[in-house]
């Protein structure tokens, strides 16, 4: 649980620093909400599997009443009965049961009698390594499901985490975009203005004015889209409850400080590998488990049965001993040779299942380094491309002092020039997304 509790530390400080209007509470989102909730019941749904070497204690109450309506009751029998079962090493199993029968009528005093019974059962066959399964289960069946479920919970943290990082990053870039895009739609408004005065004075031709129209309503046409982008990635934040998120945040600020995060909640291994190796391991203790009734088992026992008294304490001089036995041999299953021969083929089964998945897992874990460093270069790239439309922009800026470039082809470079900054930004975001994605 140290990794939940680091991410829990770490996410509250993310959110507090960073809410400018609002305190925003990261355990209220709902995906947060929902991952604890179904952590908590899957906790309490494997608690029994701590408690497999305790006593298992029942207590149960039998009673009856009868008699009619004019004398009320004529007979009280009651039979509270304790039982107590232990499960011991080797698929052995020792039960012990204690019951009173409790009698009262008009006819007669209180009376009552004891019961008392001990049994042992154990497999008539069974071999060292069987022993040594059933006893791993025994006593490990609890921690790795309680393992497994904690690595489900930060699973869920984490797919919670990079969607909400994804969709409040694409929102952010949308937003930014689309004011560019109204910039930038005001100036080729402009630009065809201009063309059509042009061409009045005869200065240009009609296919001039085409190619200014079609490029106008391309970038309409582009610019209808990405509101469709930009509605959707609203929608997508308003789905995971995360509407508060949308503060005074820039793309930029808001990759940098996820990208902290990135570097401090370092990741040895990946959570879903470590979630399939458990698998394989919760899976064959269910069929361990289920086999074992399969086994020829022998069980012996002796009970006490006290004759009824009115005494503080029944005779046990007078008691009734019994002496039982019994077999329990599937034949069916070759008097149980085939679930011990079933539980060796299985644990192969599992061996190389194993085998086949870390393999998998290298092969993936080369597969999301490939896809990071994939992403960073496209980082540079990008970046590339800003910083050259910065320096174009500088170069414009001088030329427009020197009286050599218009105000409207320095206007657009300017607005070029923050389009690319958005996409450099944007790049690193899809690099921030790939790096939360590999838990």
């Amino acid at each position: 649980m140290k990794k939940i509790s680091f991410l829990y530390l770490f996410l509250c400080l993310h959110f507090s620093l960073n809410a400018q209007k609002k305190d925003v509470d990261f355990f209220s989102l709902p995906f947060v909400q929902e991952a604890k909730t179904l952590h908590d019941f899957e906790l309490k749904n494997i608690s029994g599997c701590s408690l497999f070497y305790a006593p298992d204690i029942n207590l149960y109450v039998n009673a009856d009443f009868s008699g009619n309506f004019e004398d009320n009751f004529t007979l009280f029998r009651g039979v509270p009965t304790v039982k107590i079962t232990q499960n011991l090493p080797g698929i052995a199993k020792l039960q012990c049961l204690l019951s009173a029968e409790l009698s009262d009528s008009k006819e007669s005093e209180f009376k009552y009698s004891l019961s008392q019974s001990v049994s042992l059962s154990f497999p008539l066959i069974n071999t060292p390594g069987y022993i040594k399964l059933f006893n791993n289960y025994g006593m490990n069946n609890y921690k790795i499901r309680k393992k497994n479920s904690d690595i489900s919970y930060l699973l869920s943290l984490n797919k919670g985490v990079c969607r909400l990082v994804s969709e409040a990053g694409n929102y952010l870039y949308y937003k930014r975009m689309l004011r560019l895009y109204e910039e930038k739609l005001s100036l080729l408004e402009q630009q065809t203005d201009d063309y059509e005065k042009l061409f009045v004075l005869g200065k240009i031709n009609a296919i001039n004015v085409h190619d200014q129209i079609s490029e106008k309503l391309k970038f309409i046409q582009e610019k209808v889209e990405l509101q469709g982008k930009y509605i959707a990635a609203e929608k997508s934040l308003m789905e995971l409850g995360a509407e508060e998120l949308l503060l005074e945040f820039d793309l930029k600020s808001f990759v940098e400080k996820w990208k902290e995060y990135c570097k401090l909640y370092h990741r040895e291994s990946f959570l879903k590998d470590e979630q399939n190796l458990l698998a394989l391991d919760i899976n064959h203790f269910s069929y361990v488990e289920s086999v074992s009734s399969s086994i020829p088992s022998f069980s012996a026992g002796f009970s006490i049965n006290s004759p009824y008294s009115q005494q503080d304490f029944p005779d046990f001089s007078q008691a009734n001993w019994n002496i039982n036995v019994a077999f329990n041999i599937p034949l069916k299953q070759k008097a149980g040779l085939n679930a011990i021969d079933s539980m060796v083929i299985y644990k192969n089964m599992t061996l190389l299942e194993k085998q086949k998945l870390l393999r998998s897992q290298k092969s993936s874990k080369q597969e999301r380094e490939g896809y990071v460093l994939l992403y960073d270069s496209y980082c540079k790239t990008m970046q590339n491309a800003s910083n050259l439309e910065k320096n174009r922009l500088d170069s414009y800026t001088e030329l427009n002092k020197a009286g050599k470039l218009s105000d409207f082809d320095l206007k657009l470079q300017e607005n070029n020039s923050e389009i690319y900054d958005n996409y450099a930004d944007y790049a690193e975001l899809q690099l921030l997304v790939t790096l939360l994605s590999c838990y």
